[in-house]
């Protein structure tokens, strides 16, 4: 965000000599971006260190401008890893924050994080504060992370993300009950597989809980879209599964997230939601079990768009956008847009799976 909408850059170096610099590329799903300048004979480079071997209580320090003090130094500790959910990137955002309580604050952000090694091993990017001023909750985006999406820019010009082909969730309590899990079982549950997609050819199953990726122990839906999307598309990947009990390991040629969309926004009328829908007929509410013939049925879900973000499946049924009841396509396209306006739509949904009705918030742009 440092860089966005920004006519010129400048960069200043610690001589206080200054440079123009060129934007290579930006990427705003995990808030990085690259730029370029010229080097110079005394100019010194910060090492970059490995962000996967830090651990939570570790001594870091954090350099930036502060409201414009530059070269401001803060010191803290690591205080969580793997931090997600924060919201702060939109729903199609890629979090995988390092949280530290050292001083963050406006201005800090694009600043290094680095080790008492003097390696940089994260770079500052947002704060939580009712107050808009550090309150010991600050975020920076792994190092790792950021050689992965600086290469992409370097050699793209854009983030090349890889694509499996499924709509999955976490695995609640309540569910690993019902299906019978052991308590320590953690993944990914697949609830629909993509027709033709990277995932249907190696095999996944509706149903299959994906336990492994590449050798890496899932723990849930948000660290599994990560590690996919950071598989080059073309590459092998190989993906563990339990199955009625029994793990499988299947081995899957990962796609590519972009021709993946393209391709499904082809397909997609709405391309706000990413999600396709039809009139609900007769016919298809006797097969739900429905009282009466209302509302859409979502008949596509594009992969990566704000409808897959927050849940919404083939089969599933929306009968309301706000307070406006909705039974045709065009009907539903109209109040998508006049909702995206005012930044999001209430939708009163329909569970294809669990048959339960209920209001869901979907985020719109």
């Amino acid at each position: 965000h440092v860089v966005a909408n920004a006519d010129t850059i400048e960069v200043e170096l610690y001589d206080g000599t200054k440079q123009k610099a060129k934007l290579i590329g930006t990427d705003p799903s995990t808030d990085l971006a690259v730029i370029k300048i010229d080097p110079t004979p005394t100019m010194k480079y910060a090492l970059v260190g490995d962000s996967d071997k830090l651990k939570v209580g570790q001594w870091v320090i954090a350099i930036g401008s502060p409201r414009g003090f530059d070269w401001t130094v803060t010191a803290g500790i690591i205080s969580a890893k793997h931090r997600t959910g924060i919201g702060a990137l939109g729903p199609t955002g890629y979090e995988d924050f390092i949280q530290t309580d050292a001083s963050i604050n406006p201005g800090n952000s694009g600043g290094p994080l680095i080790n008492m090694n003097g390696q940089v091993i994260g770079i500052n990017s947002l704060i939580i504060s009712a107050s808009q001023g550090s309150e010991g909750m600050g975020f920076a985006i792994p190092s790792n992370m950021a050689n992965d999406i600086s290469k992409s820019l370097i050699q793209h010009g854009k983030v090349v993300r890889g694509y499996m082909g499924v709509n999955i969730q976490d695995i609640t309590p309540e569910m690993a009950k019902n299906l019978k899990l052991k308590e320590q079982v953690k993944g990914a549950i697949v609830t629909d597989v993509v027709s033709g997609g990277p995932a249907e050819k190696a095999g996944v199953e509706q149903g299959d809980i994906i336990v492994q990726y590449n050798g890496n122990k899932v723990n849930d839906v948000t660290q599994l879209r990560n590690m996919v999307a950071a598989t080059s598309p073309g590459d092998s990947a190989k993906v563990k599964v339990l199955r009625n009990h029994r793990e499988i390991e299947l081995a899957m040629t990962v796609g590519d997230l972009a021709k993946a969309q393209k391709m499904a926004k082809l397909q997609v009328g709405d391309e706000l939601m990413g999600v396709a829908v039809q009139k609900v007929t007769p016919q298809i509410a006797k097969e739900m079990g429905m009282k009466e013939a209302t509302g859409v049925i979502i008949t596509s879900v594009a992969p990566g768009s704000v409808g897959e973000q927050v849940g919404l499946e083939n089969g599933d049924i929306i009968y309301r956008v706000g307070n406006a009841e909705v039974n045709d396509p065009g009907e539903f396209n109209k109040l998508i847009a006049k909702a995206a306006k005012e930044g999001g739509a209430l939708l009163l949904v329909r569970d294809v799976k669990s048959g339960n009705v209920g209001y869901i918030t979907v985020p719109l742009k």
